[in-house]
């Protein structure tokens, strides 16, 4: 079989006049060609105006934890960084931008103040620690060291074994390996019960509790090796 004719004889550079021609042909006419556009244009352009007070909603891409990202001499940077710049003014070295109204792609710079990262992040987990829920609205909980979640952590400990059981992984642990995580956990139980910091829940069970409960681990050991 033949392969199709090359519609070029070689390839065309786009800085020749042929190159731009081509170019210009295959891009929609209202595109500027060979042009460069300023960064304040891009930045507007891809900006969802509001009010004064209201957020500027970015409509172009953005980075996995929500910041808005745009091309700038040969670099990818923040857009709220870019703007900011523009807008207001050059952000002082060793400084970041804090989103005031916690909503990471806005634009708005009346949203956005110049503080350390130190007071970026205590500004972060004290909002999250005043209201007292978690990203998706579940009551936190206080531990010894941290708050938690424990409706999300259960989710992502039940998405976990699902995971391992659909790729057909079971995982069982050796006498040994039982044995010396039994160890480590007296020995961060005593450390907390010598500091008075106990953990979030503490199980005193009855020999028959225990018993009850090793019969329920091993059943649930068969059934996951397919012996039962």
């Amino acid at each position: 079989m033949t392969p199709p004719p090359v519609p070029f004889p070689r390839p065309l550079q786009v800085g020749t006049p042929a190159g731009q021609d081509v170019i210009a042909k295959l891009r929609p006419p209202n595109e500027r060609v060979g042009v460069a556009i300023p960064i304040k244009e891009r930045l507007f352009d891809k900006t969802n105006f509001g009010g004064v007070a209201d957020c500027w909603e970015w409509t172009a891409c953005r980075c996995k934890q929500g910041y808005g990202r745009i091309g700038l001499n040969g670099k990818v940077v923040k857009a709220h960084r870019a703007i900011y710049e523009i807008l207001v003014g050059p952000i002082p070295k060793g400084l970041v931008i804090d989103h005031l109204c916690r909503n990471r792609s806005c634009m708005n710079p009346s949203h956005m103040e110049p503080v350390t990262a130190a007071e970026n992040y205590r500004r972060g987990k004290k909002g999250i620690l005043a209201t007292g829920l978690c990203k998706k609205g579940h009551p936190l909980v206080r531990g010894s060291s941290q708050s938690i979640c424990q409706i999300c952590h259960k989710e992502r400990n039940k998405a976990y074994r699902i995971r391992l059981k659909e790729n057909g992984v079971v995982r069982v642990r050796t006498p040994e390996q039982k044995e010396r995580n039994n160890e480590s956990n007296r020995n961060r139980y005593a450390r907390l019960k010598g500091s008075g910091t106990l953990p979030l829940r503490v199980y005193n069970y009855t020999p028959e509790q225990k018993e009850r409960k090793k019969e329920q681990a091993r059943a649930r050991r068969l059934r996951q090796r397919g012996d039962v």
